[in-house]
């Protein structure tokens, strides 16, 4: 993603306007910067949706409208922030050790 253009190389996702749409299982790796853009989970698929990200995303809102399990993976050595807000969570997990 840069700033006002979203590319993706690979199947599983469409994008609307500045909306990124990952529609199927599998591992997807988020990189650059979005600015009013949005990141969205919608699939039907059985399989974990894994988003790494690695570093760059400002002010991309993460969406999940439907998974069946979409696991975020903050990529080691870049710069992410993740930040919460009026959230729902179902069976949610930390494998970081405390």
């Amino acid at each position: 993603m840069k700033s006002d253009t979203i590319t993706f190389e690979g199947n599983g996702v469409t994008v609307d306007n500045n909306i990124v749409i990952f529609n199927s299982a599998g591992t997807y790796i988020i990189s650059g910067t979005i600015r009013n853009g949005q990141v969205r989970v919608d699939t039907d698929d059985k399989a974990d949706v894994r988003l790494i990200l690695n570093g760059g995303q400002d002010s991309a809102p993460l969406y999940v409208t439907k998974a069946k399990n979409t696991v975020i993976v903050l990529a080691e050595g870049a710069k992410n922030s993740l930040t919460t807000v009026n959230l729902q969570f179902k069976n949610m997990r930390s494998d970081e050790p405390d």
